[in-house]
């Protein structure tokens, strides 16, 4: 029911199911579709919400702390440090010019429709203010000489965006360093994050690492 007025039910992107045509599939996964066909997974007699991610980067997380949804009682935070390390993207980093870093924010929060009157040109200082059972950031304030602009659960993945390049921002369990002009200004934002993904649910890389293990 997510088209109701079209005549489908999945796009083939990352909305849905990332899907590149024939030359993309593997055997390997022809083989446990076959042998899966019919079955599905139900919870109290419902079909389960399947989400899943690549890389959760050493915790899934609850997902009423990722997006503004109900809990489920199979959707909950647990630790996966030891199955999903060998991602390449268990550990990453992404360098922001402030300038471009507040831009996309603008650009984010005017295409959601949004405030944008307190996010100014000149960016003074970013705060953590809480995160999540599984380390994803859940609030977050920019500050600039306008004020404070919040931000909050994976919301912060889409205003960040990339710096030069399409996409949104792999995940939002990160820690931040900030490098200041000789005013005291923030000139550069340096990202240590973990993980690619919302972190619901299954992770991808993670059920790779636990069938190699022989689970």
């Amino acid at each position: 029911d997510k088209y109701p007025d079209k005549e489908y039910d999945l796009v083939n992107e990352i909305l849905d199911q990332v899907y590149t045509g024939v030359e993309g599939e593997q055997r390997l996964c022809d083989i446990a579709l076959k042998q899966t066909r019919g079955e599905v997974m139900k919870v109290d007699g419902k079909l389960i919400d399947a989400f899943y991610h690549s890389t959760c980067g050493g915790h899934t997380d609850n997902i009423e702390d990722v997006w503004e949804k109900d809990p489920k009682s199979y959707l909950q935070s647990v630790e996966d440090d030891t199955f999903c390390n060998w991602s390449k993207y268990y550990t990453w980093d992404e360098e922001f010019p402030a300038s471009t870093l507040l831009s996309n924010i603008r650009t984010y929060l005017k295409s959601s429709g949004r405030t944008h009157s307190r996010l100014g040109s000149q960016l003074t200082d970013i705060q953590i203010e809480s995160r999540s059972t599984g380390g994803r950031i859940t609030s977050l304030g920019i500050n600039t000489e306008a004020g404070t602009t919040n931000l909050g659960k994976d919301i912060i993945r889409w205003a960040f965006a990339r710096p030069g390049l399409p996409g949104i921002l792999r995940s939002s369990d990160f820690d931040l360093e900030l490098k200041r002009d000789a005013a005291n200004r923030v000139s550069t934002v340096f990202i240590h994050g973990r993980g690619y993904g919302h972190g619901v649910g299954m992770c991808q890389c993670g059920a790779i690492g636990r069938a190699r293990a022989g689970f």
